[in-house]
């Protein structure tokens, strides 16, 4: 498992012998690489796949929804262990700097109302994965980013805030609309946000760079969610009914046709809850 890997490697595991009433879990979210084969057959099903029949198949072999689903299911676990069982949670990946992103960025989006808002998952990103490390230039292969160290990391947890946005239509003041083009900016390199892999490499950049939020804010309207109907009242930390109950069942863990299948318009399809692309 990632974990027994991470052990051996010196990376990323907790020994339990040496805490105190500590439950420990591990979920077997894979590594970059595997992350990146996973997205390159993903990719090649909605450039080749001429039929429905080949799409499911390409899709399931590509194994990108099962990653999404175990994803989900992690923060999924998180959020409810801390707002059930009222419980403090350790996260860490082998690194710190992809899977603890990922998984510490959706509980927050589902425990929390605020950061479903355009402000609040702003903040969420800054602080999750800005500030926090992530790799965005090796990751994105943006500049003269490693092509080993490329991974869809970001991409993914896009996807995975999709999902939630697909299950829960209401709660969310931004459209998906805002997610697509937050990743096209990201690697188009128009903006400087995402330039460097620390906050360290990013000195002098604000200076010298346009930021992407400003972007947003001045074309707000482009990216407003019109279904939003959270209350001031669901936006104040700790309402009890604030918390998203998300289903990982695989039936409600779609394509991002949106994304992945917008550029042909014989597979694209209005209806979010498809299960494919469409025939050709």
């Amino acid at each position: 498992s990632s974990g027994i890997n991470a052990k051996y490697g010196g990376k990323g595991y907790e020994d339990v012998k040496n805490y105190v009433d500590v439950v420990y879990r591990n979920f077997p979210i894979q590594n970059i690489h595997v992350m990146r084969e996973s997205m390159l057959k993903l990719r090649n099903t909605v450039e080749s796949a001429l039929t429905t029949a080949a799409w499911n198949e390409g899709l399931e072999e590509s194994g990108w929804l099962v990653h999404l689903k175990i994803l989900l299911e992690t923060a999924k676990f998180i959020s409810r262990t801390i707002h059930r069982d009222g419980s403090s949670v350790l996260i860490h990946c082998s690194d710190g700097w992809d899977r603890t992103a990922q998984t510490s960025s959706l509980s927050q989006l589902i425990l929390d109302p605020y950061y479903r808002t355009l402000n609040g998952f702003q903040i969420l990103i800054e602080k999750e994965w800005l500030a926090f490390g992530h790799k965005f230039v090796e990751r994105c292969a943006l500049l003269d980013g490693n092509p080993d160290e490329a991974s869809p990391i970001f991409l993914q947890f896009l996807d995975a805030v999709y999902q939630l946005l697909y299950q829960f239509p209401v709660s969310f003041e931004f459209n998906d609309h805002y997610l697509v083009t937050l990743y096209d900016m990201l690697t188009g390199g128009k903006f400087g946000t995402f330039l460097g892999n620390n906050e360290r490499s990013r000195i002098g950049l604000a200076e010298r760079t346009f930021s992407i939020w400003g972007y947003f804010w001045e074309n707000i309207e482009k990216f407003l969610n019109p279904e939003y109907g959270v209350s001031s009242r669901q936006l104040e930390l700790g309402d009890p009914g604030s918390m998203l109950e998300v289903s990982t069942e695989s039936r409600d863990i779609v394509p991002w046709s949106t994304m992945y299948c917008r550029y042909d318009i014989t597979r694209h399809t209005s209806d979010q809850g498809s299960n494919a692309c469409g025939d050709k």
